[in-house]
């Protein structure tokens, strides 16, 4: 096989029958089409020994044709041995095979190419090669210095060798990065972290260093991971967020319903054990309510709103009268089993669910204006992916579309009542955006998690409607 061919981590070559015809002096290709009797013997994988480290996996396309996989089967051959790193310098070991000659460590920038990525960038220092391990000692004053970054960038370990196929750097399980910490880059305006990435190999993660703003845009949230997720310093969201913004308080999982209610005093949380401190909060939340008086209270910019809590799930009254968002974690804890539920409103009747929906929504709606204009409420408008990356980076559709096609249906039912009452508020509209789910999420894989992309876009939203508006207040 060429090489030539052998471009991203995996390929597919589509396999033709080409006919030439003497007479007419023209030549024709036809796809090679699989006879039923022979189909379920096509697929197999095999090891090639040119080029390099490379294997083609022959199967049968769902139109009935011959095609391959031409992949690249590097990983493993060169792993790390062990990992040093303080504010100086930077100290790797590898483990390399003995019969490779003129080693160097290289380190390539990621650059996009669709949902996959090239490299063009690149710096190179030198291995000292050993008769067991080899390594390199990389001074914090040479690393990533005089090449041109990316926000947000990822940089990819290599090792070089005559004759041979730039090799990732493999991690062992037995090596934790996990605690690294981002240092500075000398003289640049960003920070840099060693990771292990999604493949188990050795990669850098950059971020912008942090700049100091003395009066960000205060932002109060109520809604999910759709919305609060883009205020999150990962590298994955947003790492500079507070550069533009100051979240003031998050009301999550919280439905409608329950925000209108009376406070409930019979959930003693800390007998829940399999809560994160994160989860205990957002139930304590619901259980205590006050939304109203913390966001006066706050002194808000902005109110960024979405409905995923009455999307997906419904609220609960209790026999006292006071009503609690049917949250996941109320359902996962165990806290559900204890509760005096009086009655439950669920999504088996979405129109019966609507008309209730709007009696609240009314009712929240007015109180909600006596705090915050119209003009400084941020609707977004959300909605669920029906596709997502695999782990290899394929585009996959859930089997469960018809019931997400379905959620979204009544999203967008929500969404319009309330942007019937408060017309003038602003709104965030990623439904018609191309971007879709992504198993390597960092929060788990889920229809409600989208790719990078998304929040970043998203962040941008956000600075072009505060600073639109912000322009109007001064003219």
């Amino acid at each position: 096989m060429s090489a030539k061919l052998l471009v991203d981590s995996n390929n597919v070559i589509d396999v033709f029958i080409r006919l030439n015809s003497l007479s007419t002096n023209t030549q024709h290709d036809f796809y090679l089409n699989i006879d039923s009797t022979i189909k379920n013997m096509i697929p197999r994988e095999v090891d090639l020994e040119t080029p390099k480290y490379s294997k083609l996996s022959s199967f049968v396309t769902g139109s009935n044709r011959l095609s391959f996989y031409f992949k690249k089967n590097y990983q493993e051959i060169v792993s790390l041995a062990s990992f040093i790193e303080d504010e100086n310098k930077i100290e790797l070991q590898f483990t390399i095979p003995k019969n490779f000659a003129n080693c160097e460590l290289v380190i390539k920038r990621r650059d996009s190419k669709a949902k996959l990525f090239e490299y063009y960038i690149e710096q190179v220092f030198p291995i000292k090669k050993g008769l067991i391990k080899s390594g390199s000692i990389i001074s914090r004053d040479k690393f990533l210095i005089d090449n041109v970054n990316k926000d947000n960038g990822v940089w990819d370990f290599f090792v070089r060798s005559t004759n041979n196929p730039d090799l990732p750097i493999f991690i062992p399980t037995n090596i934790d990065l996990s605690k690294n910490k981002y240092h500075s880059v000398f003289k640049n305006p960003f920070q840099a972290r060693i990771i292990r990435n999604g493949a188990n190999n050795l990669s850098i993660s950059t971020i912008p260093a942090s700049e100091q703003n003395s009066n960000p845009l205060k932002i109060a949230i109520m809604g999910s991971c759709f919305s609060r997720n883009a205020f999150n310093s990962k590298p994955y969201f947003n790492p500079d967020y507070k550069r533009f913004f100051e979240v003031t308080f998050t009301q999550s999982h919280t439905s409608i319903f329950s925000v209108l209610s009376e406070p409930y005093k019979g959930v003693d949380l800390e007998k829940y054990g399999n809560m994160t401190n994160n989860e205990r909060r957002t139930v304590q939340d619901d259980l205590n309510k006050g939304f109203f008086e913390k966001l006066e209270k706050s002194n808000s910019d902005y109110l960024l709103l979405d409905f995923y809590p009455d999307v997906l799930r419904g609220p609960l009254w209790l026999e006292g009268g006071e009503i609690l968002s049917l949250s996941y974690i109320m359902e996962q804890t165990g806290i559900l089993n204890d509760l005096p539920i009086k009655r439950l409103l669920d999504h088996s009747n979405n129109d019966a669910f609507f008309q209730e929906w709007t009696t609240y929504a009314d009712k929240f709606i007015e109180k909600l204006l006596t705090i915050m204009p119209a003009e400084r409420i941020i609707l977004n408008k959300g909605g669920f992916t029906t596709k997502y990356y695999d782990k290899n980076g394929t585009v996959q559709e859930y089997k469960i579309k018809m019931r997400i096609e379905r959620n979204n249906y009544f999203w967008d039912r929500l969404n319009n009542y309330f942007l019937a009452k408060v017309p003038t508020a602003q709104v965030i509209d990623f439904t018609k955006k191309p971007y879709i789910g992504d198993y390597y999420y960092p929060f788990g894989h889920s229809f409600s998690h989208f790719e990078s992309g998304y929040y970043k876009d998203f962040f941008r939203e956000m600075i072009y409607i505060t600073e639109r508006e912000k322009r109007k207040s001064t003219n």
